[in-house]
């Protein structure tokens, strides 16, 4: 079992996956999406989370460069 870890901002989403022993997370792929249409990728998300036997998601908090 593996984790995701999700970037999301408002036409991308980032996505990192763990390695099996949830110690180091690397670059998976980033989806692309109109402006708040996160609808759109559902079925993306859906595929990888059943092809990498996905545990757990993490989404992350967005914060500016000024905090």
């Amino acid at each position: 079992m593996r984790y995701l870890g999700f970037d999301l901002g408002t036409r991308t989403l980032g996505i990192s996956i763990s390695d099996d022993t949830k110690t180091i997370a690397s670059t998976y792929t980033t989806l692309h999406f109109n402006d708040g249409e996160y609808e759109s990728i559902f079925k993306e998300i859906k595929s990888i989370v059943e092809k990498e036997h996905v545990e757990k998601i993490v989404l992350g908090l967005p914060k500016n460069m000024n905090n």
